[in-house]
């Protein structure tokens, strides 16, 4: 998991030592007294491994160490388990496609295609979580590979409302013993308009990425 320095309190770092743990290290499993590595970002420079407190406070016994220890440990873990380590992502929904997304066939070749639906979704995650996603896609097909041609549409969140447009996008299905078993695919929206709670998303260019989770049914997330 990585984090930020910013998203661990300073009286941290003041109180106590750290070692950098070596790439033989994290290979090894979990590190010194039992606390598993995780990894701190600086500034946007590489991540480093960092592991438990290994020496103690001035004066302190061995019993205050391995207490302090334990602590740290347990609170650097619960900073990644609560997903401040996905600070890149913005926030993800949860989607039902509204008809029949069948592509239609072009008729100039085999498995040459133009699937065009509605959806709508709703916020599960992050910023737009308790959001709805009202929208639309086309996607050309040709075989198993997918060019969206358009997609976007409007987000609302109380007090807020974002408009977004899909500037490039691609799809692949996913095949299994000969049958399309789900449909992945990525790209990059641009909100040209956002206001009150979603105003963060204002001019922003985010990637997507959707994957199916269901019959007619798929997530969508968005990340910086």
């Amino acid at each position: 998991m990585a984090l930020s320095l910013s998203q661990i309190p300073l009286a941290m770092f003041s109180a106590f030592e750290f070692y950098i743990a070596t790439a033989r290290d994290l290979g090894a499993g979990p590190l010194r007294n039992g606390c598993i590595p995780i990894l701190i970002s600086i500034n946007q420079l590489p991540p480093i491994a960092i592991t438990a407190l290994v020496k103690q406070p001035k004066g302190g016994s061995a019993m205050t160490k391995r207490i302090i220890t334990t602590l740290l440990c347990s609170t650097l873990g619960l900073i990644g388990a609560t997903g401040l380590a996905h600070s890149d992502s913005i926030g993800r929904y949860e989607c039902n496609v509204l008809g029949i997304a069948n592509p239609e066939p072009l008729g100039d070749r085999a498995h040459h295609g133009l699937a065009s639906f509605q959806f709508s979704c709703v916020g599960v995650d992050g910023l737009v979580k308790g959001a709805v996603f009202s929208g639309n896609s086309v996607t050309e097909w040709d075989g198993t590979q997918g060019t969206i041609l358009m997609s976007g549409g409007v987000h609302r969140l109380a007090g807020g409302v974002a408009v977004g447009q899909m500037i490039e996008g691609a799809s692949t299905v996913i095949m299994k013993d000969e049958k399309p078993v789900s449909v992945t695919g990525s790209g990059k929206t641009i909100f040209k308009f956002a206001s009150g709670t979603l105003a963060a998303l204002s001019g922003k260019t985010l990637k997507f990425s959707n994957k199916s989770i269901g019959f007619n049914r798929f997530d969508i997330e968005f990340t910086e």
